[in-house]
């Protein structure tokens, strides 16, 4: 199972760098959406999924940090677009 950490701002990539001090190497993938450069991050999760699914394992679990912002309409967007809204489990209000 892949797990990713969406959110607008940073906090997906601090909560993982927090996740650190629990767990050694966690395999989990943080994308955030900064204002201003959401291309970037759509990219990003473009390749993310696109790099997931050439491999064996094509379920994800993704934790977003709200329900309806740009983070969140745009993971939705992309799994519908690939077709693998099946495979993935998007749960919104992520903490650590």
């Amino acid at each position: 199972m892949n797990m990713l950490l969406v959110s607008n701002g940073t906090l997906a990539s601090s909560l993982l760098e927090s996740m650190h001090n629990f767990f050694s190497k966690p395999d989990i993938h943080s994308i955030c959406f900064q204002y201003g450069n959401t291309g970037a991050a759509k990219a990003e999760l473009s390749q993310y999924f696109t790099d997931r699914l050439a491999q064996k394992d094509k379920s994800f679990i993704i934790l977003c940090d709200m329900f309806g912002n740009t983070a969140f309409n745009e993971t939705i967007l992309l799994l519908h677009q690939l077709g693998i809204q099946e495979n993935a489990l998007l749960i919104c209000g992520m903490n650590l």
